[in-house]
């Protein structure tokens, strides 16, 4: 194993190292040697672009549950995608179950299928048989079958569904009892087709509530560039594809990671303020890059606080109420 020393502009020492595989479905380890934090993560030596050049292909694992069920969120959005796709230099990848009604003609319950949405429109490449997409295998299975038939120079992925954070993760499979993709399972699914590809996705984005934790950016890290994630609940409309398919005909892969997650955010705020949500709806574009410079300062900021706190009542009580008058996220309690 090789420490990576680098510093960022305010000399802060983030002890990365390359361990490469730890087994057992991980990519990332947390470890402290005394208050210390070490970060061990999967790394290449080198990245190179895969599949088509000039391309964006953004693969979407579109749990429908009752969002589709009930209100037909998911063929709102995949109308969307079909409106927003003008060019050749973008395409939609899209596995669909979850659920047992689909308010189109196209999807249909209890199965599992998969598109193409492209500047053609929208064709059935796969149908079978329901899986669990609550389970890592079905996540996995997806992922390993798009980046070997649909690689290209830009990747992405989205999971859409529900979202409940780091305690329960995301895409709640109403067919198989609400089952549910935790983070830990999301590793698992990504450090599974880690050999498959030869570089980090350009973003790996949740269209569900809550998603945008540290446990979830810290799982992301050595898989993705950038996150896409709310802190709070997400309108039931979600994100507007229309407008990500329209920004990626015009700009194609000059849009990288970073481009592509301030139009994503910026066209969702745009939508919620048209529905009135506005004030209720969070998204963030996050750069993963600056996550162990961040784990490392917290880590350090939060030994302090225990030091200051040690043996003395007067401060630990002054500490709990600024716990309690900070800016919370998800409906927490008051414990």
């Amino acid at each position: 194993a090789s420490a990576d020393n680098s510093t960022d502009d305010g000399g802060t020492n983030v002890p990365v190292i390359d361990s490469g595989d730890f087994g057992d479905g991980r990519s990332t380890m947390l470890n402290l040697n005394g208050d210390a934090l070490e970060i061990s993560r999967r790394t290449r030596s080198t990245e190179q672009d895969m599949g088509d050049s000039g391309v964006w292909t953004i693969f979407v694992y579109m749990c429908g549950t009752d969002l589709e069920a009930y209100q037909g969120s998911a063929t709102e959005d995949l109308e969307e995608m079909i409106d927003g796709v003008s060019e050749n230099n973008v395409r939609f990848v899209v596995e669909t179950d979850g659920t047992s009604e689909w308010y189109n003609n196209t999807v249909e319950g209890e199965t599992k299928q998969r598109f193409v949405i492209d500047e053609y429109g929208i064709e059935e490449v796969y149908s079978g048989s329901s899986t669990n997409m609550g389970s890592s295998s079905t996540l996995e299975d997806f992922l390993r079958w798009g980046v070997e038939e649909y690689a290209s120079q830009r990747m992405g992925v989205i999971l859409w569904n529900h979202g409940s954070g780091s305690i329960s993760g995301v895409c709640f499979d109403e067919n198989f009892d609400c089952d549910s993709l935790t983070v830990r399972e999301m590793e698992t699914a990504l450090t599974e087709i880690y050999g498959d590809m030869t570089c980090r996705f350009d973003f790996f984005g949740f269209d569900a509530c809550l998603m945008s934790t540290v446990e979830v950016a810290n799982m992301l890290a050595p898989h993705a560039e950038y996150m896409y994630a709310s802190q709070e609940l997400e309108s039931g409309y979600g994100w507007d594809y229309e407008a990500i398919g329209e920004y990626l005909s015009k700009n194609g892969v000059s849009a990288d990671g970073a481009a592509l997650g301030k139009e994503v955010c910026d066209s969702f705020m745009k939508s919620c303020e048209r529905s009135g949500e506005e004030d209720e709806s969070t998204l963030a574009c996050i750069d993963l890059s600056k996550l162990d410079i961040a784990l490392v300062e917290f880590n350090s900021y939060i030994a302090d606080l225990y030091s200051y706190c040690s043996n003395d009542n007067v401060k630990f009580a002054s500490v709990i109420r600024a716990i309690k008058s900070a800016e919370s996220y998800g409906g927490n309690n008051d414990t």
